[in-house]
């Protein structure tokens, strides 16, 4: 085998020589435009004629290895003969389809990428319908980098070719320097046809990527141009049935609703008592129109031969079951609330965030009330309401200790309160001065509701040089004397009701216990009251001369008693 190679190699380089004879033209000196893009593109009709006549050579060459490949007997070297004519058969499919690209001026690798796209697995087939619009943004992004890496690959084959051309013109000096040394001219000869080749194959590579580079130069889209094309991409066919299905889909949606309300209304009218089976109606209408919906996008997809939409269409629909299926005990559990069988019942009453509430609506979103509260109405998805326990309740049951324009005690001080919503409560104090407390707060504050009554009650005392008439007598007295004193200060006596009780016999004084019922009308003259009643009994003391008497310390002697003498000594 190795008698044919050298052969084989002075075959190539004799059609390789005028290969040889364009890198050398291609390195002369000449205008500064010649070493451009548009010099190597203007060299393209000979290059095609080159690359042909390459083409030519390297078929000649392949048929005679082939036929002397039929002649060899001997295995190793018909092992080294079809080596070599695998070899050569590679670099005529390089340099064939080296040849379509220079004579169509057509960039076949990205023709080719496009080509692939319809050989991808089933997985990938998926994407489709957005493959398109991805690979344009993708070109769009990537473009920039695109002639970038263009321009570094002819910057590199120019200088590769540079290279070659030095070293072959060195190469040659040394060929004719060697005189008669047959065998190193022979070696240096062989290292000089592989050159040859490898000029022949970069002049040929530089070609084609100056070609690409002016191709994609002139073919450049704008922005607004590629965009344009994206949408002309999406829209042309599954783009197009994708919409036309989601439209019929939102329609019949839309439709199959209002009927379905139409039912639940005339089923309502019909049986107001029978919520529950109300609500199985609606979750069994709800559940038609979802089946139905899913059947009409899977039939326009079958109609419209779409078979990538439908298989995805089903694919969807076998994700969204096998992943509900760890939810589906949770979401059983909300169908029994929505259809009023849960510890949730509609028209009952619960505890949410501290505050009674009223279930107004059980509903994907339900309706909670409390009427004592402005803005008193929340909506709660019906997931939050499964933890959760309603009641019965009385209808004279308060929602709320409170209501507006109500005066309460707050460590025995009169507040009005003038706020109250789900959020905060708002309490004002005669004079002006106001205090905020969040609700749950003020809830569990449990203040004391004045607006409708209250009673003041007060211990007055007097001597104990009045003890023989202080039950009867200084009672009734007392009595009297502040009944009158409210009538003439204004107060009505509807509003106000006193009683007078001896209480007990304190260390220093005998006490009496001053009790008045008021009306919740005087509720914001509380502090007035409360004073009133101690000017009251002064000027009931004054009237009828009674001592009030003061706290007094009573010391008990218990040593050995002293004789008058002593005493009136000391």
């Amino acid at each position: 085998m190795k008698h044919y190679i050298p052969l084989a190699l002075l075959l190539t380089t004799i059609f390789l020589q005028p290969a040889l004879t364009l890198g050398q033209d291609n390195t002369s000196p000449g205008p500064a435009k010649d070493s451009g893009i548009e010099a190597e593109i203007k060299e393209t009709p000979s290059q095609l004629e080159q690359t042909y006549t390459t083409i030519q050579s390297l078929e000649t060459e392949i048929a005679t290895t082939k036929k002397q490949l039929k002649r060899e007997t001997d295995e190793k070297t018909r092992d080294d003969i079809q080596q070599y004519l695998d070899e050569q058969t590679s670099r005529l499919k390089m340099l064939e389809h080296n040849f379509i690209e220079i004579a169509s001026e057509i960039n076949v690798p990205e023709h080719e990428s496009i080509q692939e796209l319809k050989k991808l697995s089933w997985g990938e087939e998926l994407n489709e319908i957005v493959t398109p619009v991805l690979i344009e943004l993708k070109t769009l992004i990537n473009e920039p980098r695109q002639l970038d890496r263009l321009q570094s690959e002819i910057d590199q084959l120019r200088q590769r070719k540079l290279s070659l051309t030095e070293g072959i013109a060195n190469i040659d000096a040394k060929i004719e320097a060697e005189g008669a040394n047959r065998k190193l001219k022979t070696y240096l000869t062989d290292i000089k046809k592989n050159w040859l080749e490898d000029l022949s194959d970069t002049n040929t590579q530089l070609t084609i990527a100056s070609q690409r580079l002016d191709t994609k130069l002139k073919n450049k889209k704008s922005f607004a141009s590629t965009i344009e094309q994206l949408f002309q991409i999406f829209f042309k066919k599954r783009g197009r049935n994708f919409l036309i299905t989601l439209l019929s889909c939102i329609l019949f949606w839309v439709l199959s609703g209002k009927l379905c309300n139409s039912i639940l209304t005339r089923t309502l009218s019909r049986t107001k008592k029978q919520a529950s089976r109300q609500r199985v109606i609606e979750v069994l209408l709800n559940l038609v129109r979802i089946l139905c919906t899913a059947a009409l996008m899977l039939g326009l997809f079958y109609l419209l031969s779409d078979w990538l939409l439908l298989v995805l269409g089903l694919m969807v629909l076998l994700g969204v079951a096998w992943a509900s299926k760890s939810t589906l005990p949770l979401v059983w559990k909300q169908i029994t609330y929505f259809m009023n069988l849960g510890s949730v019942k509609e028209g009952e009453r619960l505890i949410y965030n501290g505050l009674p509430w009223r279930v107004a609506k059980l509903y994907y979103y339900s309706k909670l009330e409390n009427p004592l509260l402005k803005g008193g109405v929340i909506r709660l998805p019906l997931r939050e309401l499964t933890s959760m326990t309603s009641r019965p309740y009385d209808k004279d049951e308060p929602w709320f200790p409170t209501k507006d324009h109500d005066w309460i005690l707050i460590d025995q001080k009169p507040w009005k309160v003038v706020f109250q919503s789900p959020e905060i409560v708002r309490i004002l104090q005669p004079g002006g001065a106001w205090q905020t407390f969040s609700t749950p707060e003020f809830f569990l504050m449990n203040p004391t509701v004045i607006s409708k009554g209250f009673r003041i009650t007060r211990t007055f005392g007097i001597d104990y040089q009045y003890q023989e008439e202080c039950t009867e007598q200084c009672v009734q007295l007392l009595l009297e004397g502040i009944q009158k004193r409210f009538r003439e200060d204004g107060f009505d006596e509807d509003a106000v009701s006193i009683f007078v009780e001896f209480e007990e016999a304190a260390g220093s004084s005998l006490n009496f216990a001053v009790l008045i019922d008021c009306d919740g009308e005087l509720a914001s003259r509380y502090m007035k009251l409360y004073r009133l009643i101690h000017k009251y009994c002064v000027d009931v003391c004054n009237e009828h001369q009674w001592v009030i008497p003061f706290e007094q310390l009573t010391l008990h002697y218990e040593g050995p008693q002293a004789t008058a003498e002593e005493t009136a000594n000391q």
